[in-house]
């Protein structure tokens, strides 16, 4: 494994020691630095986006209910908890996208409300103001290492069900839970 800490020094993650961290196109929204994780293929593992607003001041709804397919909550010191009642965790869930009217999955680190049922807020916050995004979306346009082909085209929750049962999504799921706050 290696790690990699973010240009400001405010977060780090392990990751594969064949995969890289490039630098991205900066966010959209805020200031702050997004970079993709490549595996050994070339192909986006992970993107993590920093200094956008705080996740709580930015709430997106899906038009329908995510199905949870993974769920695991992270050490409380791990990442800043700036809310109350608030935990961080991994998620891994068969979404609907909007903005592209398109179905397929997310794996995330998400501050949620304690006892939530997990819908679909993305993200953490850093401060009281300012959050980050350490995400993979996963549609039909992905090639799933580990699924048969017809199987990984196919999509969909038998799909993505079956993809966790692979060292690649267990490899991601590591990564993106190895996310944490550094004491710089």
């Amino acid at each position: 494994m290696k790690t990699y800490t973010t240009a400001d020094g405010m977060l780090e993650f392990e990751h594969p020691a064949d995969w890289t961290v490039i630098d991205g196109p900066p966010p959209a929204v805020g200031a702050g630095q997004a970079v993709s994780v490549l595996d050994g293929a070339g192909r986006t593992m992970a993107t993590l986006s920093t200094g956008y607003p705080g996740v709580h001041d930015a709430a997106m709804m899906s038009p329908s209910q995510p199905t949870e397919l993974d769920y695991q909550e992270m050490p409380a010191d791990q990442l800043p908890l700036v809310f109350a009642d608030s935990v961080n965790a991994f998620n891994f869930q068969v979404v609907y996208n909007p903005n592209t009217d398109v179905t397929g999955a997310v794996m995330s680190i998400n501050n949620l409300a304690a006892g939530s049922d997990h819908g679909w807020l993305r993200g953490i916050d850093l401060d009281a103001a300012t959050g980050a995004s350490f995400s993979r979306w996963i549609d039909g346009t992905d090639s799933l290492t580990g699924l048969a082909p017809e199987l990984s085209a196919a999509g969909g929750a038998a799909a993505y069900e079956a993809y966790m049962a692979t060292p690649e999504y267990q490899a991601v799921k590591t990564m993106l839970l190895s996310l944490r706050q550094t004491a710089g």
